[in-house]
């Protein structure tokens, strides 16, 4: 079950996203140090965007929402890559 919502490219030169929209389908990235993270790699859709400080944004993953800083999440295209 969740490893069909990881995908394993490469994404040197993707950039960030810190001001996500609700519905935007997004991946949670770790830098290298962090890889470990359960939800590392796993796509998601933004059901939270934060508006204020802290950056922290709701994002629900296999049906549950987790709270992901922004500077971790990447955009994902209408191809799900």
């Amino acid at each position: 079950m969740v490893s069909q919502n990881v995908h394993k490219a490469s994404y040197k030169g993707e950039k960030m996203i810190s001001n996500p929209e609700v519905g935007q389908k997004v991946q949670a990235w770790y830098g290298k140090r962090a890889r470990c993270m359960p939800l590392h790699g796993m796509i998601g859709v933004v059901v939270r965007p934060s508006k204020g400080k802290p950056r922290n944004h709701g994002v629900e993953i296999n049906g549950t929402t987790y709270v992901i800083p922004c500077g971790n999440l990447r955009k994902v295209n209408d191809d799900g890559i």
